[in-house]
């Protein structure tokens, strides 16, 4: 029986976790199939754009996996990835459009498929396909949905084709490899309230993010955790913070890679910001109305 192909398109700033747990699922629930990802599928040794174009030819299937940075990630110029012809997440698509691959746009961690006035115009017919989504309340349905569709264009489960909705697991966390020091220079370019520090602690030197906010009240301020704390608990990813009146010092970094930081203190550091931006144009009253205004944060 011919080997099918499906080809993983994500980006490493925007939740790559969700899209090596897809991976792992998709590998495991079809047969005579090879699921490629860039940083599961490349060995020593492989030119990787040579790689990646000979993966992305082999397929029919193109999952293009869209979280809330896929259309707004940066480059050290402060210019929109998506808009440089060079941008591989771009050509990806590109060539799946031309070739008429099946494209799947799957929609991660609450994203939205983006607006047709915010794509290049070569990316346009990204649209009109249908869009699947992978919410932490309905992973079971979602997923299953997803295989269904998969299925139904030619891929073959490993399991008895009549069994539906398995009870697939949740992604759980994953340890995620230390940006590199160009890599975390990069990121830093776009993260200008945030700095680097090393902090000794007693598991050893930590090299962490830092950023103090600063709020009109001590109020205001325990709220900001309250909310926060609720995507840090389904994300499990944990920061060390402090209050002191009326700030809220945070320190990121990441435990299990060697107190390094890495793409999920980036992720972090930018949902973190984006909740005070948010939370700063909210009047006194909605900010203090906990009860409600904790439901429409998240």
């Amino acid at each position: 029986m011919t080997t099918k192909s499906i080809f993983i398109s994500y980006r490493r700033s925007d939740r790559p976790n969700l899209a090596f747990w897809l991976h792992d699922v998709l590998q495991n629930t079809f047969v005579d199939t090879e699921v490629f990802i860039d940083e599961k599928g490349l060995q020593a040794g492989d030119k990787w754009a040579e790689h990646l174009a000979r993966n992305l030819r082999s397929a029919s299937v193109l999952i293009v996996v869209i979280g809330p940075d896929w259309l707004r990630a940066q480059d050290e110029y402060f210019r929109r990835r998506l808009d440089e012809p060079s941008d591989w997440v771009r050509k990806e698509v590109e060539f799946g459009i031309t070739n008429n691959l099946v494209i799947i746009p799957l929609l991660v961690s609450d994203a939205k498929l983006p607006d047709v006035r915010a794509l290049p115009e070569s990316l346009v017919p990204l649209l009109s396909n249908q869009s699947f989504k992978l919410r932490t309340e309905y992973w079971r349905e979602d997923v299953n949905e997803l295989v269904t569709a998969i299925e139904q264009k030619g891929f073959q489960r490993a399991i008895n084709a009549e069994t539906r909705n398995v009870d697939y697991p949740a992604p759980g966390y994953q340890p995620a490899t230390p940006l590199s020091e160009q890599e975390l220079d990069e990121e830093l370019l776009t993260l200008s309230q945030w700095q680097r520090v090393n902090r000794k602690l007693q598991a050893g030197i930590s090299t962490e993010l830092i950023r103090k906010y600063e709020f009109e009240t001590f109020e205001a301020a325990m709220h900001f955790m309250l909310v926060a704390s609720r995507r840090i608990s389904r994300v499990n990813h944990h920061p060390t913070w402090q209050n002191l009146w009326r700030t809220v010092t945070v320190w990121l970094t990441t435990w299990d890679n060697g107190l390094k930081p890495s793409c999920y203190d980036i992720e972090m550091a930018k949902y973190l910001d984006s909740l005070y931006l948010d939370y700063a144009l909210r009047d006194s009253k909605t900010t203090l109305n906990i009860g409600s205004s904790i439901a429409s944060t998240d």
